[in-house]
């Protein structure tokens, strides 16, 4: 995928300056978009994590980090695009439901 094709799946999307934007949205687009890049996975198998190789998710994200600055600079710019939505959005998400449940949420007194 080159960088121009991926600006027209954002905008075709989420819209100008992503107004369509939500974190249940952004999250089914980078599944998509991550599962392009790579090629997706294999259908019927399992898909090995290997554990020797990360001890905790910090150490999977200062992996991606250190190999993005060598990868091809298209590749890394719509990588980097894709990690940055899902944090803040997934973020968002997070906060949403907070403050959600915080309104909605209804004490029952005896």
């Amino acid at each position: 995928m080159t960088l121009h094709e991926f600006r027209e799946a954002v905008l075709t999307e989420f819209g100008p300056n992503m107004v369509h934007a939500t974190p249940e949205n952004v999250r089914r687009f980078t599944s998509r978009m991550y599962t392009e890049l790579t090629g997706g996975f294999p259908t019927g198998l399992p898909v090995l994590i290997p554990t020797d190789s990360a001890d905790d998710y910090a150490q999977v994200v200062a992996s991606f980090f250190a190999r993005a600055p060598f990868l091809p600079p298209e590749q890394a710019t719509i990588l980097l695009w894709l990690f940055a939505a899902e944090m803040y959005y997934s973020e968002l998400g997070e906060l949403n439901h907070e403050i959600l449940t915080d309104l909605f949420t209804i004490e029952l007194s005896e």
